[in-house]
């Protein structure tokens, strides 16, 4: 299994209580506002560190309360992409592509620079390498804040909202983008979002957050769930 997760925390008075058994397929968490997806994200990425349980992503372990593991966010190799999208909007394209590799001290200065250039050489984007984000679309700035996470390698992609700020048009678009694009780097992906539709034609798991109380397990698939809600 790609993901299991099974954690228990509290922040207040909110509690989250979450069992993820995940294989192959995306995981897609809904729910209202509230519900605890960010969260849940957050805890996945080491941002939150839940009171107890443990999170295991393909054979790692990021987090086990009974044998005192918690590897720290810079460690888990995992790719986040915040509903801010979190791009530098003076920079190029290039330069927040490249702001991912800043960390990976084994790659000297002419190969992180070569690491860029031959991915937007695959991602079709050469001609775009040298515009400011902020003229960008918002359906470019998500794409840009996605290649910036998959050129990390990352063993595991988080998206927090990627539709949310986007028009009909632009999150059919973009969701097209994200499925193609997942699926060709074989990267795990859990994606919190509000529009369900937006990923019908994904095929994906479902897992439903309630006042930070959600359940979800291999055997159960999108068309399943989706049609139960």
């Amino acid at each position: 299994m790609n993901v299991q997760l099974d954690i228990q925390g509290r922040r207040g008075d909110f509690q989250l209580d979450v069992q993820i058994r995940g294989g192959d397929k995306p995981i897609f968490l809904t729910g209202p506002n509230g519900s605890g997806k960010t969260t849940l994200l957050r805890a996945i990425a080491g941002a939150v560190v839940p009171d107890r349980g443990s999170i295991q992503i393909k054979d790692r372990l990021f987090f086990c309360s009974r044998t005192a593991i918690c590897l720290p966010p810079e460690h888990r190799r995992v790719a986040y992409v915040p509903q801010g999208l979190g791009l530098f909007p003076h920079l190029t394209i290039t330069d927040n592509i490249a702001f991912s590799l800043r960390f990976q001290t084994r790659l000297k200065s002419a190969e992180r620079k070569k690491k860029v250039a031959d991915f937007l050489l695959k991602m079709g984007w050469e001609s775009l390498a040298r515009q400011p984000v902020h003229q960008l679309s918002g359906g470019m700035a998500q794409r840009v804040a996605l290649a910036r996470a998959l050129i990390m390698q990352p063993d595991i992609l988080l998206l927090d909202e990627p539709f949310a700020s986007l028009d009909r048009q632009g999150r059919q678009s973009v969701s097209s983008f994200l499925l193609k694009t997942s699926e060709s780097w074989g990267v795990p992906v859990i994606l919190a979002t509000h529009y369900l539709e937006d990923v019908s034609g994904w095929n994906g798991q479902v897992c439903r957050l309630e006042q930070g109380y959600g359940r979800l397990f291999a055997d159960k698939n999108f068309d399943d769930q989706t049609a139960a809600s």
